[in-house]
């Protein structure tokens, strides 16, 4: 059953979505790159669209069965601009196509 105004209890939805699993600055800090885990390697360096399709279609049955307002999705990554441009395109093109008919939709 989905959930009126009344019953609403989440407000905004955030994803934090993470997009490419590399990163070229190399800074001498990062605790992800020079903690001695390379297991980042071992997985693919960026998201596939399917991904982005899922989590988004994911996110838009959240927002009509709770009734969720807004969804914002923050892009994270070892540095999310090695995506190219129409790769990013395409994935927030996922996200609105599914989510802007049942809430308000925000990219960070």
């Amino acid at each position: 059953m989905a959930a009126t105004a009344e019953t609403r209890g989440i407000d905004v939805l955030q994803i934090v979505f993470k997009v490419v699993e590399r990163c070229n600055i190399d800074c001498t800090y990062c605790y992800y790159y020079h903690g001695g885990d390379r297991s980042a390697m071992d997985r693919p360096p960026k998201v596939s669209r399917s991904t982005a399709a899922t989590v988004a279609e994911w996110a838009a049955i959240g927002c009509q069965e709770l009734a969720i307002g807004r969804v914002v999705v923050s892009f994270h990554g070892g540095e999310p601009m090695l995506l190219k441009p129409r790769d990013f395109a395409n994935i927030c093109t996922e996200f609105s196509s599914r989510i802007i008919s049942h809430a308000d939709l925000d990219f960070l």
